[in-house]
């Protein structure tokens, strides 16, 4: 009986920023600089996908039944991902067309309206729990549970509060247990 603990592999990803937060305003000439280092941020974010999908691919090769989970904040969204193709790292992750695909959870789970990241009045998913088939087949549930992005960053200054300890939400999955 295969249970979960025993067979669980978990690539846990964070992803480089893709420097989104620094304004392209020239006031000292920069926006060629923040160019360059957005394509530079975005050379990284791509081979650290695929060096994650390689292991996936390892994995699922070796034991097709395995249960992979692939989490983090990606520091990608999956409109970014539809729109880009094979030019995110999100979709490099969930795989290609000769690789077998990883469910992003999120996504299929009714969260059709979740976000795991809020700035500046947006919201964004950047954070994602991507599974393998045997796994997607045992998932029962996801959700975002609100605890860092509602609250105002001063929280994060204050040793006493649970909020806030991140300026991203977690995500939480549920999986029927054994064979």
């Amino acid at each position: 009986m295969r249970q979960l603990g025993d067979h669980l592999k978990l690539v846990w990803n964070r992803k480089t920023r893709k420097g989104f937060f620094l304004r392209a305003e020239d006031f000292f000439g920069y926006i060629k600089r923040v160019a360059q280092m957005r394509q530079a941020s975005e050379a990284q974010r791509m081979a650290q996908a695929r060096v994650a999908r390689d292991f996936a691919n390892d994995l699922l090769a070796a034991d097709a039944a395995a249960w992979l989970v692939a989490a983090g904040d990606f520091n990608d969204c999956p409109r970014r991902a539809v729109r880009d193709g094979r030019d995110s790292p999100l979709f490099i992750l969930a795989g290609g067309e000769s690789e077998t695909p990883l469910t992003n959870l999120l996504m299929t789970q009714g969260n059709r309206h979740a976000y795991t990241f809020f700035r500046e009045g947006e919201t964004a998913v950047l954070d994602h729990l991507l599974v393998s088939p045997a796994l997607a087949r045992r998932a029962t549930a996801v959700r975002v549970p609100h605890i860092n992005t509602p609250f105002p960053p001063q929280f994060t200054q204050d040793p006493i509060t649970p909020f806030r300890s991140s300026d991203h939400d977690p995500l939480i999955a549920w999986f029927l247990g054994s064979d």
